[in-house]
């Protein structure tokens, strides 16, 4: 049969109807199966993430999905974790790459605010692409930033008003910003002393 459609040059096209049949990239096969297939994948609602979260890992725990807002961190299977972040186009309802378990999760994330449904494929932002840390896991940072402070509290073990513990210069701040950054810390609180009373502690916020 193949010779047959070959002499007649219809092997090698995209789609030609062949009686009942379609020709779809050298397969042969019927025009109700072909039509219900692409009807499922023309209505299909794809999960794909929110803007704000974001596909990261760090060393033994490699498969995290992070909201850059709040710094939250989901740990993810490496099995549906693999899809999201290298085969979105199968994470579809009633995809057949999904078992139900599978597919109840990601409704749950849905409604979680990670991800959320859409009508096609999302490519993912930079933002959004995956990133690996070379370091274990750290959830978030207490920085102490000044020792200098403008209260003389009695309890103060750092004897504040005094500076005794001194201060970073900004080059030395600006460094622990990048350091934080480049180890994926999303949180961070800052105190001191005061950390107020610091002057030009203009820091720029990143996340990563």
């Amino acid at each position: 049969m193949a010779d047959e459609f070959a002499e007649e040059g219809l092997i090698g096209q995209t789609v030609e109807e062949v009686g009942g049949f379609e020709i779809s990239d050298g397969m042969l096969q019927s025009r109700g199966e072909t039509a219900g297939r692409n009807d499922a994948e023309r209505h299909a609602m794809y999960f794909c993430l929110k803007e704000q979260s974001l596909l990261r890992g760090w060393e033994k725990l490699p498969t995290a999905i992070v909201d850059g807002r709040s710094g939250d961190t989901l740990f993810i299977e490496p099995g549906m974790y693999s899809k999201m972040r290298d085969m979105p186009w199968m994470l579809f309802e009633g995809s057949p790459f999904l078992d139900e378990a599978q597919e109840e999760f990601l409704d749950q994330m849905v409604e979680a605010g990670i991800l959320e449904k859409r009508d096609e494929v999302q490519k993912l932002t930079g933002q959004q692409a995956y990133r690996l840390y070379p370091n274990r896991y750290l959830k978030a940072a207490h920085w102490a930033m000044t020792g200098r402070c403008n209260c003389r509290c009695r309890h103060c073990y750092m004897s504040a008003p005094n500076g005794q513990a001194g201060d970073y210069s900004h080059k030395e701040c600006m460094d622990i910003v990048d350091q934080m950054e480049r180890a994926g810390i999303m949180q961070v609180s800052l105190t001191g002393g005061e950390a107020l009373v610091r002057g030009g502690a203009s820091l720029r916020s990143r996340r990563g």
